[in-house]
């Protein structure tokens, strides 16, 4: 693997091994909005990496147990298989750092985690109906190797007059036979085991699928929880909005009323100074 990769390459692992305060300076150098989008985009090529890796799979897959295949090609489905076992295992680690970022971010963002986790399960799955596919296929066909050894044929040249040549010769027949017999033995075990070494590299390579669905799960119930908390939140806020609109309309009618009330007072004290006006001029007059 390339030490410089460019932007879209996957490589994305260096989060899992760098330090907190590394991953938040760069969250901070660049801003996070840029480094949501960076994220996604290698998740992306990953996703669209494991599609590619399966399909040369399931072309290998075919050609097992047929004269095509050999021992080159069993040995490129081991080293695919281990190739896109470390994709995968990025990919989660880079999913749930996605997740987390996602959730400071807005809807838009939710809304990218939710597709992008929705095909890379996809893609696992049909990457471990693949992997289910080849080891069948190495259990039920023996693993390609060299022709078991033969022997040359031996001619006996035997007199009628001779009887010890002849019982030599028989002799030396069934020595013949029984070093064949012997030789094919070896062979059949040697082959046996090649082919059981293979079936536990097949196997050893596979991934426990159930363990990343059940990742990829637990990613899709926070994601929930998230939003449930959110619509929680502004439910809220909104109750709190009409109540408080409540409460100004209930001081506004107070306000009103109290208007009133300052208005007739202010009107009858005006009567009853006008009265007592009029009453003290008629008695100076």
């Amino acid at each position: 693997m390339a030490a410089q990769r460019g932007r879209g390459d996957f490589g994305y692992g260096s989060l899992e091994n760098a330090p907190d305060g590394q991953y938040q300076d760069r969250q901070f150098g660049r801003g996070q909005s840029d480094e949501f989008a960076d994220l996604a985009q290698q998740i992306s090529s990953a996703i669209f990496k494991i599609a590619n890796n399966v399909t040369t799979l399931e072309k290998a897959a075919r050609q097992m147990g047929t004269p095509s295949d050999s021992a080159m090609l069993r040995n490129r489905i081991q080293a695919n298989m281990q190739s896109t076992n470390k994709i995968v295992s990025e990919t989660t680690m880079c999913l749930k750092d996605l997740t987390l970022m996602g959730r400071t971010l807005g809807r838009s963002s939710k809304l990218q985690v939710d597709r992008l986790t929705n095909e890379y399960h996809d893609s696992v799955q049909r990457y471990s109906g693949v992997q289910k596919k080849i080891a069948s296929k190495m259990r039920s066909s023996p693993g390609p190797s060299m022709a078991p050894p033969t022997s040359e044929s031996r001619e006996v040249v035997a007199h009628d007059e001779s009887k010890a040549l002849i019982e030599e010769a028989r002799r030396q027949e069934i020595q013949s036979q029984l070093q064949q017999q012997d030789q094919q033995i070896e062979y059949d075990m040697n082959l046996l085991q090649e082919r059981e070494e293979q079936i536990r590299q097949i196997e050893a390579a596979m991934l426990d699928v159930n363990e990343i669905f059940r990742d990829l799960g637990a990613m899709v119930s926070q994601q929930g929880e998230i939003i449930d908390s959110i619509e929680a939140n502004i439910d809220r806020a909104s109750s709190n909005v009409e109540g408080a609109a409540t409460q100004l309309q209930t001081a506004s009618k107070y306000q009103k009323k109290a208007r009133k009330k300052m208005c007739f007072c202010l009107v009858l004290m005006a009567i009853t100074a006008l009265i007592i006006t009029i009453v003290l001029i008629v008695k100076l007059k």
